[in-house]
């Protein structure tokens, strides 16, 4: 069972990497610097809270903050689907990034 789940989170993962510049380009207009951006800003987002939530994984069971992480995912697809500035994006790109940080914790 828990391998379906890592594998379903796998899939949708990467078809939102692979997918997710078209929809910038072609729906959003964002520029490739502002794609950039956004997937270098990803990246940063997973080296600084590598430790947090480390910690944090520490002192709460690990059940609680895969809850945590499965919720704030949905809540920022969910998010990312309504957005359509590059400001208000780019804060829930982050917060999509933490989320998937604590999934993976």
């Amino acid at each position: 069972m828990v391998s379906l789940f890592i594998g379903a989170y796998s899939a949708v993962v990467s078809c939102v990497y692979f997918l997710l510049p078209l929809y910038l380009k072609g729906t959003l207009h964002f520029t490739g610097a502002q794609i950039g951006v956004l997937y270098a800003v990803l990246s940063l987002n997973a080296i600084l809270v590598s430790f947090p939530v480390g910690v944090t994984g520490d002192r709460y069971p690990a059940r609680i903050l895969t809850r945590l992480g499965l919720l704030g995912i949905a809540v920022c697809l969910w998010g990312l689907a309504g957005v359509a500035s590059f400001e208000p994006f780019l804060a829930v790109f982050l917060g999509f990034g933490l989320s998937m940080q604590l999934l993976r914790q």
